[in-house]
C-alpha cells in the first residue's frame, strides 16, 4: 500500500474520532460567559476533558514517531545521494590538495604570530575511509602541530596525540606551543608529547604567555635536550633578559639553527637594552634571521655592526622595529668601512621602521657584495637629496646582483615623482631589477612559511 494511502486512510479515521469527541452538550455555550455550577454538569465536563487530554497526548507520541521516520528517510536519502557525487569521483590526489588547503593550520597573520587553532586534520580523517586513507597519506596534513600548554593537563594522556605523533615519524614536523612559559618548559606533563616529536621536530615556536626574562643558555640546554635535530626557532612575546659571555661553553641548540625569529616584547628592557641580547648569541652558522619588537613610544637600539659581528653566515636579515635607533661607534663606522665582507653572504635586507632618517648612515658604511633584494622605506625623503645618491653608493660599492628592491614610499602621490625618475636612473644600470611598492614584507608567517615547508 502507498504511503500515500495509508496517511488518508489514517487522516479520515483521526477526522471521524475528533469529531466524536467534539461534540459535546458544550459547544453552544463557545465564547460566552457560561459557568455552571451543577455538580452533574461539572463531571462531564472533566471527562471530556480527560478524553481531550488522552488525544492530544496520542496525538504528540504520533507527530514525534512520524519525526523521525522524517529524519531517518531525510538520513537515507543523503547516503543515497553521495553515492552519485561528484565529491566521491575526485581523484585521491586532487582530494588532497584539498585538504592541504582547507586546514586552518595554512592560516596565517602578518604579525608574526601563528593561528593557533585547531586541525582539521582528525576532521576530515573521520568522514570516510576514504576521506581518512587520503588524509593519511599526506604528510602535509600531520607535519604543524599547535599545542596550547595552558590546557595541557599533567598525567594525562592523550589518544589522539598519539596518533598525530605517529604520523609524524617519518618526516619533518614543526611545532607551535601557545602559553608557553618557563614552569611548563621544565615541568613532565609534556614529557610524553614532546618525546614523540624528539627526532622529527625540525621547527619550533614559542609564543609565551608572560614577559618574564628568558635566560638563552637555560633555554639552550632545554632545546638540546627535547628536540636535538631543530633547524628553525620563532620566539615570540619573550625577552631574552642575559647576555651569553664569549669565553662561556657554546650554545649548542642555537648554533645549529639555520632560522632565527625573535620578537621582543618587555617595553622596559627595550627601553634599556634594545635589543642587545641576540648580538651575544654569535651563531656564525645561522642563515636567516628576523628581528621584531613591539610598537614603542621610544627608539629602540640596534647595533647593525654588532649584528653584523655576531652572524656572519646571514643570507636575510629582517628588522622590524617601528621606532628605530641604529647605533654605530666611530671605531666601528671605520671598521665597516676597511672590511668589504661585513656582510658577505647576505642576499636580502629589510629595514622596516617609521622613525626617520636615522638610519640612513648604515647604508653609507655597508658594503654587500651578494645582495639581491632590498627593503627599506623612502618615507622620510620629501624630495630627491642625499637619500637616494647613498643608496646608490651602496649598490656601486657592493658591486652586489641586486634584482628586486621594495620602495616603501608613504608620501602623495605628488611626492613621488622624484622617486619614480630615480628608479628609471636605476634600472638603467640594473635591467633586470623588479621594483615594487607594497606590504609583503609585513608577512612575518609568510617570510616563515619557507621555513616549515
Amino acid at each position: 500500500m502507498a504511503v500515500a494511502s495509508v496517511f488518508a486512510q489514517f487522516l479520515f479515521t483521526l477526522d471521524a474520532e475528533v469529531d466524536k469527541i467534539a461534540r459535546t452538550p458544550f459547544t453552544q455555550f463557545y465564547g460566552t460567559n457560561y459557568n455552571t455550577s451543577s455538580s452533574i454538569e461539572k463531571s462531564q465536563i472533566g471527562n471530556i476533558i480527560e478524553k481531550i487530554t488522552t488525544i492530544v497526548h496520542e496525538i504528540d507520541s504520533v507527530v514525534e514517531r512520524l519525526a523521525e521516520r522524517k529524519a531517518s528517510l531525510e538520513s537515507m536519502k543523503r547516503e543515497h545521494s553521495r553515492f552519485c557525487s561528484v565529491m566521491g569521483r575526485v581523484p585521491g590526489d586532487v582530494l588532497s590538495i584539498i585538504f592541504e588547503y582547507s586546514i586552518p593550520s595554512h592560516t596565517r597573520s602578518r604579525s608574526g604570530f601563528s593561528q593557533f587553532t585547531a586541525s582539521l586534520s582528525f576532521n576530515v580523517s573521520g568522514v570516510c575511509q576514504w576521506w581518512r586513507t587520503v588524509a593519511l597519506r599526506n604528510p602535509k596534513l600531520w607535519n604543524k602541530i599547535y599545542l596550547d600548554a595552558s590546557k595541557v593537563v599533567p598525567n594525562t594522556r592523550y589518544p589522539r596525540f598519539t596518533e598525530l605523533a605517529s604520523r609524524c615519524r617519518l618526516h619533518p614536523t614543526h611545532l607551535m606551543v601557545h602559553n608557553a612559559n618557563l614552569s611548563w618548559m621544565s615541568g613532565t606533563e609534556h614529557g610524553a608529547i614532546l618525546e614523540a616529536l624528539k627526532t622529527t621536530c625540525q621547527g619550533l615556536e614559542l609564543r609565551f604567555s608572560n614577559r618574564n626574562g628568558l635566560l638563552p643558555r637555560q633555554l639552550d640546554e632545554w632545546l638540546s635536550r627535547q628536540f636535538p635535530n631543530l633547524a628553525s626557532l620563532s620566539l615570540l612575546s619573550c625577552h631574552l633578559s642575559r647576555q651569553v659571555t664569549a669565553n662561556g661553553p657554546p650554545l649548542l641548540a642555537f648554533s645549529q639553527l639555520s632560522n632565527l625569529h625573535v620578537h621582543f616584547a618587555e617595553p622596559n628592557k627595550l627601553r634599556e637594552h634594545g635589543v642587545r641580547a641576540i648580538y651575544y648569541l654569535h651563531l656564525p652558522h645561522l642563515q636567516r634571521l628576523i628581528v621584531h619588537t613591539i610598537q614603542t613610544s621610544f627608539r629602540v637600539t640596534v647595533n647593525i655592526s654588532r649584528l653584523a659581528t655576531s652572524f656572519p653566515g646571514l643570507e636575510e636579515l629582517r628588522i622590524h622595529v617601528p621606532l628605530i635607533k641604529l647605533q654605530i661607534s666611530r671605531t666601528e663606522l671605520a671598521a665597516m668601512s676597511q672590511d668589504a665582507s661585513r656582510f658577505s653572504q647576505l642576499k636580502v635586507f629589510s629595514l622596516i621602521t617609521s622613525g626617520g632618517s636615522h638610519h640612513l648612515h648604515i647604508f653609507k658604511n655597508l658594503v654587500l657584495p651578494s645582495l639581491s633584494e632590498l627593503n627599506f622605506p623612502l618615507y622620510f625623503a620629501e624630495k630627491e637629496g642625499e637619500d637616494p645618491h647613498t643608496i646608490e653608493a651602496l649598490f656601486a660599492r657592493s658591486h652586489c646582483p641586486l634584482k628586486r628592491m621594495n620602495v616603501i614610499n608613504r608620501r602623495s602621490e605628488s611626492d613621488r615623482l622624484w622617486v619614480h625618475r630615480w628608479i628609471e636612473r636605476l634600472q638603467s644600470t640594473y635591467p633586470q631589477l623588479q621594483l615594487v611598492d607594497d606590504r609583503s614584507y609585513e608577512d612575518i608567517n609568510g617570510i616563515k612559511a619557507a621555513w616549515y615547508s
